[in-house]
């Protein structure tokens, strides 16, 4: 009794420090190696302070108190908050795993009264008799040294998750849990990253994104990632530069040609392909020239996005895998 008493304190405590301070966070949620074991772990970012201590909601009538297994400042006055714990369902079904705390960070242009917003985590979980053991896809968190925003407005993070015993990961935008939420106009697709077509205007934004493993058709886990992004001035005044190129034969069987006329300035471009699920499946650099030719008689039938980069421009077209 106790011990629950002192860890409402540091709940209450936490909640004064960090009020309209949350800037990002993912939950990552797996079925453990017994039916029922819930392995839970948390990432959250804060300004100006830490979170030592979080309330989770097991959505079974069970709310408890959990210590931070670690925090550390990983920018000037930004905070990154660990938490891993496990949780025992007493009988099968589906749950909803939650956990809500403070505010988001004030003046985020795509979400109204940003200030006034709860910062929310949650997952739902379903339980069987015959639960497989699951080993969840993870996305790195990019916040806040690890993306990249390029000139032309396209926003890089790194996306990693584990291949054993898993058909694909497919990473996508999903709702965001809070009123007054809007993805911007341009930011309509999430291939590699997240594509602004036409830069907005400057200031920070949030967005939902999730990764989900599947296994045998059975979609078996997701991994939530919220995170703010701050866009720079630059990215508004700048004029895009024109970057098209052809591809052909499309839809394609064996070999695919490139048609690009560069200029004197070329140094050298870089093609890489991606696949529907945002997974990287072939890079390369070649000398510019007009006609280049890659073999993707390997690859699997399906919708595919090349990328063609030199120096700082780039551009991004669809080709289809017969």
């Amino acid at each position: 009794m106790k011990r629950h008493l002192l860890l409402l304190i540091f709940l209450l405590v936490c909640l004064l420090l960090n009020a309209q301070r949350f800037i990002g966070g993912r939950l990552n949620r797996g079925r453990a190696y017994t039916t029922g074991l819930l392995d839970v772990v948390i990432h959250t970012y804060t300004l100006d302070a830490p979170v030592p201590v979080i309330k989770i909601n097991w959505g079974d009538g069970e709310v408890e108190g959990v210590q931070s297994n670690g925090s550390d400042e990983i920018g000037e006055g930004i905070y990154r908050n660990y938490y891993n714990f496990f949780h025992v369902y007493e009988s099968p079904g589906e749950y909803t795993v939650s956990y809500v705390d403070s505010f988001w960070v004030e003046d985020i242009l795509n979400l109204e009264n940003s200030g006034e917003q709860y910062f929310r985590l949650e997952e739902k979980v379903v339980f069987s008799d015959t639960s497989l053991v699951n080993i969840p896809p993870f996305i790195r968190s990019p916040f806040p040294v690890n993306y990249s925003i390029r000139e032309d407005g396209t926003i890089d993070f790194p996306v990693n998750y584990i291949e054993i015993e898993l058909d694909e990961v497919a990473l996508r935008f999903r709702p965001f849990p809070g009123e007054g939420y809007s993805l911007p106009p341009a930011t309509d697709t999430l291939t590699c990253c997240i594509q602004w077509k036409t830069p907005p205007a400057p200031g920070r934004y949030v967005f939902a994104m999730e990764a989900a493993d599947f296994r045998n058709g059975e979609e078996l886990s997701t991994n939530t990632l919220l995170i703010a992004l701050d866009v720079p001035a630059v990215l508004n005044t700048r004029k895009e530069e024109s970057y098209n190129f052809q591809l052909f034969p499309n839809p394609v069987t064996h070999t695919l040609y490139i048609y690009k006329k560069f200029d004197y300035t070329c140094k050298g471009i870089q093609a890489v392909v991606f696949n529907n699920f945002g997974q990287r499946v072939f890079s390369k650099e070649y000398e510019c020239k007009d006609v280049i030719e890659i073999d993707v008689k390997g690859l699997p039938s399906g919708l595919y996005f090349m990328q063609l980069q030199s120096g700082s421009k780039l551009g991004i077209s669809k080709f289809v895998k017969e």
